[in-house]
């Protein structure tokens, strides 16, 4: 869970951050040709590095429902085991 946790605010902050570029690129009408052709690079290697970051994030949270899933019998059999000795689960 910590492991998608992060990775959805990485991808978050990329976002945010991509944002605050588009708005000084596109408010910026005196920024020169550098400065202008510098965003378009950093642009560029922030859509790659978010492909990146959703990928983790995917790869997370099917590590997640994976290990759901893998312990979805066991807490099914506990409750069945636990009806049939007629106590509460966990106590």
């Amino acid at each position: 869970m910590a492991a998608e946790r992060e990775a959805a605010e990485a991808v978050a902050d990329l976002d945010a951050r991509k944002a605050e570029c588009l708005a000084q690129m596109s408010g910026a009408g005196s920024a020169s040709p550098a400065q202008f052709m510098a965003a378009c690079r950093w642009m560029q290697w922030a859509e790659a590095e978010r492909g990146e970051r959703n990928a983790a994030l995917a790869r997370a949270r099917a590590a997640a429902m994976a290990e759901r899933d893998a312990a979805r019998p066991v807490f099914g059999r506990v409750a069945v085991l636990s009806k049939l000795s007629g106590k509460k689960p966990g106590g």
